[in-house]
């Protein structure tokens, strides 16, 4: 359990983390910063439905985890998409 929930916060720090450290760059490399976060949310998906699966987690908190993970995931899109356009 451990070993898992270390995995989860890994990957839940790192969706913040990636987005600061490319916040000052430029527009195209922004974006392969903001999809590394994407993927990194989607990392975080993963280790909510082994949490769940293996009883570590009630189903009320994977399903108010997962739709918290769906709405970074659509923010960061949003922004991604953005950032094309300009």
């Amino acid at each position: 359990m451990y070993r898992l929930s270390s995995q989860f916060c890994i990957a839940a720090d790192s969706i913040a983390v990636i987005i600061s450290e490319g916040s000052g760059s430029t527009d195209p490399n922004f974006n392969r910063y903001l999809k590394t976060a994407w993927d990194s949310s989607h990392e975080c998906v993963t280790w909510n439905t082994k949490a769940y699966l293996r009883s570590y987690i009630s189903h009320e908190q994977f399903e108010q985890n997962r739709s918290t993970l769906t709405e970074i995931g659509k923010m960061i899109s949003a922004l991604r998409k953005k950032l094309k356009t300009k």
